[in-house]
């Protein structure tokens, strides 16, 4: 790295710098040529390293039941929170931002599911959201708020779904019955 900038302030190198657009669609164009066998032969391969992989394919792919895709949600924000937590069950300062990162993929989810008008869901996504992190708040040093910033950002999310103008009157007392549940403690774990 030194010798290239040192080349570069000499005028004798070229820095070519790459944009993740670029990456991104060289990557699409090569994943394009391949078949859909290798492709998925290519993820069942590296599934075993990799177990938020798996998760996140699940929680991407599987819509049909609502009590699947909710464990695959539990289960995958569990998994980030596990892999930088230490040996004691504690995630400190500098891990904290990546322990979240499996709540961040579930709120987008839940985010998807909201402006696709399933309300229904993206409020059960939200509630497992703030859950999870409740629990994490416990045992991690969120000194800078991020877990505090997951729950806040739950909140807003089950807050718009509730006060939305398309929601219709069953949906409603849905929402009130997942929070009314939630607000007593009965979780579904």
């Amino acid at each position: 790295m030194f010798f290239a900038l040192r080349d570069l302030k000499d005028g004798a190198g070229e820095v070519r710098f790459v944009s993740r657009k670029q990456k991104t669609s060289d990557l699409k164009n090569m994943l394009s040529q391949r078949t859909k066998d290798e492709l998925i032969e290519f993820l069942l391969e590296i599934l075993p390293e990799y177990d938020e992989i798996e998760q996140l394919l699940k929680l991407k792919f599987s819509d049909k039941d609502e009590g699947a895709v909710l464990k695959v949600a539990v289960e995958l924000i569990r998994t980030y929170i596990e892999n930088y937590a230490d040996s004691f069950g504690f995630v400190d300062y500098r891990h904290t931002r990546d322990a979240i990162k499996g709540a961040e993929m579930v709120l987008e989810k839940a985010h998807s599911a909201l402006e696709q008008g399933r309300y229904i869901h993206a409020v059960n996504l939200a509630l497992c959201v703030m859950q999870e992190m409740l629990r994490l708040v416990s045992f991690a040093d969120d000194s800078d708020g991020v877990v505090g910033w997951m729950i806040d950002k739950s909140i807003q999310l089950i807050q718009r779904a509730a006060v939305d103008e398309k929601l219709e009157q069953g949906e409603k007392e849905k929402i009130f019955e997942l929070l009314a549940r939630e607000a007593a403690g009965e979780r579904n774990e």
